[in-house]
């Protein structure tokens, strides 16, 4: 595709990581053949048992195959070893819409935005597409990254995406599993690259095709990831956090002593003088570690910044 500001050729690649999707993969492909906008299809298999690859091929894709397992080793992989101007994540399993691929591509095109996510949560989606349990953990996550973070997205687990060039290649990611996306989502965030969200019609599975995601397996590793990064990128928040646990927990003990002390004169509960006081300790000190450890993270970024 042309860009028509400055006259460019824009390579545009719809990537397609894939797990024993045989039933619909063909249609995908064939779906997003029909943008003329788009340069290549891409199939990026992660060692599937059925016939994905032989499929793809024959629908009109490239296919890769994935080195090792999981959506987020793929994902890494693809970042590392596919070249191209314009990333369209997509899943396999013909749920997500190829007929609004020019409008996700159109915030990127215009650089009005760095990654353009295709938000499930909304009126348009197919009944029962997402079950309760999945919506409800979907915002609990987006509530908990909102809260962390600092922004205002709805649906961080998505996996309809379009990115640009320089955030694929100035962004490290180390997941392995479905934990991906929030991996992906937060470090953007914390890069100040231009996120937009955009309402799509999300569909049910259909044939045959199965969901690899385990909610409570998956679920957990997707917390893990948002506490592990809010304590490495915003220490002085999280330790501050603890810091206020812990000192009203003292506090309350401290109380129970002191109002004994003032009806009676006399203190009795010296388990109580001792926790109360061990928990104010700790919240200073939890204070002063994430004071120090901000410190060092601004340090760093500005280092990173020069260099």
């Amino acid at each position: 595709m042309t860009n028509k500001s400055k006259g460019e050729i824009l390579k545009i690649s719809v990537i397609i990581p894939t797990l024993n999707e045989e039933s619909t993969i063909a249609r995908v492909i064939r779906d997003f053949k029909k943008n003329r906008k788009v340069s290549e299809i891409i199939v990026y298999d992660g060692n599937s048992s059925d016939k994905t690859r032989e499929l793809a091929r024959k629908a009109g894709a490239k296919v890769y195959v994935q080195d090792g397992k999981g959506k987020g080793l793929a994902i890494r992989e693809i970042f590392e070893r596919i070249d191209t101007d314009i990333y369209v994540l997509v899943d396999g399993d013909d749920t997500y819409p190829a007929e609004r691929l020019d409008d996700l591509l159109k915030p990127v095109l215009e650089k009005k935005a760095d990654m353009v996510i295709g938000t499930r949560i909304n009126k348009m989606s197919e009944k029962g597409s997402l079950t309760r349990l999945h919506r409800f953990g979907n915002r609990t996550i987006s509530k908990t990254i909102g809260f962390c973070f600092g922004n205002k997205l709805n649906d961080v687990l998505s996996g309809y995406r379009v990115i640009n060039r320089k955030l694929v290649k100035n962004i490290a990611l180390t997941s392995s599993g479905f934990e991906i996306e929030t991996e992906l989502t937060i470090k953007s965030l914390i890069g100040n690259y231009r996120l937009k969200e955009m309402p799509i019609k999300y569909r049910k599975r259909r044939g045959e095709s199965k969901s690899k995601l385990s909610s409570f397996g998956d679920g957990y590793l997707i917390f893990y990831t948002i506490f592990s990064m809010f304590k490495d990128y915003r220490p002085l928040l999280f330790f501050s956090i603890l810091s206020m646990v812990f000192g009203l927990m003292g506090i309350f003990w401290g109380y129970v002593v002191l109002d004994e002390w003032f009806r009676t004169g006399l203190i009795t509960k010296i388990p109580t003088v001792v926790l109360s006081a061990l928990m104010v300790f700790l919240s200073v000190q939890l204070f002063t570690i994430g004071i120090i450890l901000d410190a060092i993270n601004k340090g760093y970024r500005r280092v990173k910044n020069v260099l």
